[in-house]
């Protein structure tokens, strides 16, 4: 039996290459603040480590004496110049996780805007996957602020464990566990291997599968309902799909269309955790910079005339890439879009901060409306976008919003679309747009 998911959880099915299950932004509560903390160590061990090292170099004078400058080397050297602290501090406040079957092995992702890293385990080796509570004192009492760090843990044969998700409510966890268990053991027996992977809400632990019960499992699984090509339903009888909890873009329909406003989804949410990243670059470039400035003026020995146009030439480059991830993360959170339908035409506006763009077509000249990669990948994985093919030319926009969003506004524009190329009306005039949201 298929295991149901929250709806928070996403669920990308590519099968036969991968099923990928993506989990939203932590909610930790008062949890946060241990993000926070881990932040602030992390930037005080990387500012730190900087001012130590340009003081071995003989850059800046050492004015905190040989104790704090061994403890600032020690710390530096423990949390690799801050970027441990830092990362994980980073990941509860911004990231999320992304757990993806793919082949033969299972693999979690952590994601924070543009960085990531992961860890891959073969599922030959998986015993199960399993849901643990945080720690608590004797009474079984959990502390307010660890009652939403829930850890969902790949346990393998042998006694070995690790991590697969963490930060999120066993509301969630546990049929994601038990959705993975199942994922994995059809893998297993598509590569004709035993489905090993214990589930442990099955009612007899302790047997293994039956091997008539696998091949049931097979054949169901097999079915194109299960694990779809992933591709646009240009059906006719396209089930309407709800619009997501928490979206904010607004839907006027009226006899004959539609209007559809997508307001910005704002520089923190909307650029994935990139805005963010680009104030801690620039943040500690503005640092670095000052401190190159400083070492170069009270340095005894001035530098040569190479160095001094080599060192801002290396210095323009690194705030370059500051300056232009922090413009594309405001691009990405203050970007809007109008979408309208009336008598025969189909009008698309996007507005950013570098200017704004429009396009209008005939519906008979629309072929599709759907889904589709953007040419932009993280890891191997498409970035989706909402695409218009039309008159033998495509448009892609919204590219990194939610993909359930996205979806369901593709649904609501395939509808109008059709409804509009089946009245049969006689071409309208050019839609006059109304104001998009700003």
């Amino acid at each position: 039996m298929e295991t149901k998911l929250p709806r928070e959880i996403q669920v990308i099915d590519l099968w036969p290459a991968s099923i990928r299950f993506v989990l939203p932004r932590r909610d930790l509560g008062r949890g946060k603040f241990v993000g926070w903390l881990l932040l602030l160590l992390g930037l005080v061990a990387m500012s730190g480590a900087i001012y130590v090292g340009l003081a071995m170099a003989g850059q800046v004078p050492w004015v905190l004496g040989k104790f704090l400058r061994g403890v600032a080397f020690i710390v530096g050297l423990i949390t690799v110049g801050g970027l441990i602290p830092l990362w994980w501090g980073l990941a509860a406040l911004f990231g999320h996780r992304e757990i993806e079957i793919r082949g033969d092995s299972v693999r979690t992702f952590e994601r924070v805007g543009p960085l990531w890293r992961s860890k891959r385990w073969k599922l030959a080796k998986v015993f199960k996957f399993d849901c643990v509570d945080p720690s608590g004192d004797q009474d079984g009492n959990v502390p307010g602020y660890l009652e939403r760090f829930y850890a969902l843990l790949v346990r393998l044969n042998g006694g070995g464990q690790g991590m697969l998700a963490w930060g999120y409510s066993p509301e969630m966890l546990r049929p994601l566990g038990a959705a993975l268990t199942e994922s994995g053991n059809v893998a297993l027996v598509r590569l004709g291997q035993e489905a090993t992977i214990f589930s442990p809400d099955a009612a007899t632990a302790e047997e293994e599968p039956d091997d008539e019960d696998l091949d049931e499992a097979d054949e169901a699984e097999s079915s194109d309902d299960d694990w779809s090509d992933a591709e646009d339903n240009t059906n006719d009888l396209e089930t309407a799909l709800t619009q997501p909890e928490g979206s904010k873009i607004a839907v006027d329909k009226f006899e004959g269309g539609l209007t559809i406003q997508v307001p910005p989804a704002g520089v923190w949410k909307g650029s994935s955790g990139m805005f963010f990243f680009a104030l801690i670059w620039n943040g500690f470039m503005t640092v670095f910079t000052s401190a190159m400035i400083c070492g170069g003026l009270n340095a005894e020995n001035k530098p040569d005339e190479t160095a001094l146009w080599v060192l801002p030439l290396f210095l323009l480059l690194f705030w370059a890439v500051g300056i232009g991830m922090l413009l594309g993360a405001l691009n990405m959170g203050r970007r809007s879009a109008m979408f309208a339908i009336a008598g025969s035409n189909l009008l698309v506006m996007q507005k950013g901060i570098f200017g704004t763009k429009r396009r209008e077509w005939p519906v008979e000249e629309i072929s599709s409306i759907a889904l589709g990669p953007s040419g932009m990948k993280v890891n191997d994985r498409d970035v989706n976008q909402l695409q218009i093919h039309a008159a033998g030319d495509k448009l892609g926009l919204l590219t990194g919003r939610d993909e359930q969003e996205l979806e369901w506004l593709a649904c609501e524009l395939r509808s109008a679309w059709r409804a509009a190329k089946s009245s049969g009306q006689p071409h309208a005039p050019s839609l006059k747009p109304p104001e998009a949201t700003s």
